[in-house]
């Protein structure tokens, strides 16, 4: 289904996790095997989107990067301005992380 045994692998993860967070929610034993095929199915799906997300969003920034002059030479407020479109194209959790990285910040911080 994902293609990569590497995601695979993961989706794999995603699902043992959440079925053991969620063991619970099984109210008949005997429907384990539906149920956890469930869970993994979801994960992998889960995982599909967002590489597709993920894909798009760097075509998105591909094509864009084309669209801009070179930002050799360009003032600080143009190659500001590049930057803050630009990086409305990342996820949330890599803009945080440049953000911080801009900051001077450690992960840890």
């Amino acid at each position: 289904m994902l293609g990569d045994e590497h995601e695979a692998e993961d989706a794999v993860q995603d699902a043992l996790l959440l079925a053991w967070r969620s063991s619970a929610s099984l109210r008949d034993p005997r429907a384990f095997e539906a149920w956890i095929i469930r869970i993994a199915r979801n994960a992998a799906v889960c995982r599909l989107r967002a590489h597709i997300r993920r894909r798009a969003a760097a075509r998105a920034l591909r094509c864009r990067a084309r669209q801009f002059p070179a930002l050799h030479g360009a003032t600080s407020a143009e190659v500001g301005a590049a930057y803050a479109e630009a990086r409305e194209f990342l996820p949330a959790t890599l803009r945080r992380t440049l953000d911080q990285n801009l900051a001077g910040l450690s992960v840890a911080e």
